[in-house]
Order: C-alpha cells, then sequence, then structure tokens
C-alpha cells in the first residue's frame, strides 16, 4: 500500500495507480475507499479503459447496487469490435442479473462469428 501512496503522491492522475491501489483495497476488504479510486480512475482515463470501468462495476455489483454495476458493464459492452469485455459482462452477471448477462453473452458470440 506503501508504494501506491507514494507512487500517487509523485503522480496524482496516474489513473493506472488509482486503479491497481482500487484492486489492492478491495482485497483488503475496504470496498468503499476502492470504489473511490476505481471512480478516480475512470474519471482521470475518460472511462476509456474498459478495465476500469469494469473493476467499478464490480464494485458497484459487490455492494448490491446493480443497476450502477449494470451501467459499467454496458458501457464496457458498447466499447469498439472486441467480444472480451462483452463475454467478462456477461459472466459478471450471470448470477445477479440473467437477462443482461445473457445479452452481453449473445452479443460477444455474435463478435466472435463477425470476426472470424
Amino acid at each position: 500500500m506503501a508504494d501506491f501512496e507514494q507512487a500517487l503522491t509523485i503522480e496524482p492522475k496516474n489513473a493506472l495507480s488509482h486503479n491497481a491501489r482500487g484492486l489492492l483495497l478491495e482485497k483488503m476488504g475496504r470496498p468503499d475507499a476502492a470504489l473511490a479510486d476505481f471512480e478516480r480512475a475512470v474519471q482521470l482515463d475518460g472511462a476509456a479503459n474498459v478495465d476500469f470501468l469494469r473493476n467499478r462495476g464490480l464494485c458497484f455489483r459487490a455492494q448490491r447496487e446493480y443497476n450502477k454495476a449494470v451501467e459499467d458493464f454496458d458501457r464496457c459492452a458498447q466499447r469498439p469490435i472486441e467480444p472480451l469485455p462483452r463475454l467478462q459482462s456477461g459472466a459478471e452477471l450471470t448470477n445477479s442479473q440473467p437477462y443482461f448477462a445473457v445479452t452481453y453473452l449473445q452479443h460477444a458470440t455474435r463478435l466472435i462469428v463477425i470476426i472470424k
């Protein structure tokens, strides 16, 4: 944790460091602090990085904020033709939001066929 604190002191606008610290905080059982870092990473990156959105969505899901989680997973799924974010979003939603999970998984399957 000290390494992340030092890195963010030196470069406070580093989205990758905020995201990485968020992952560590989440593993430490500090979901509110993790969510703050994920939100900062998304804010700094302009929501361009699918991993940042996905991590924030996972954090929302863990806190049972399903609507916010679906919004982030949906934003991941809307990225240019890359099936992986859709597969990941679908897998994350299988238990909590099965309808959305099926939608994402079907879309990913269609993209895989198109890409081949």
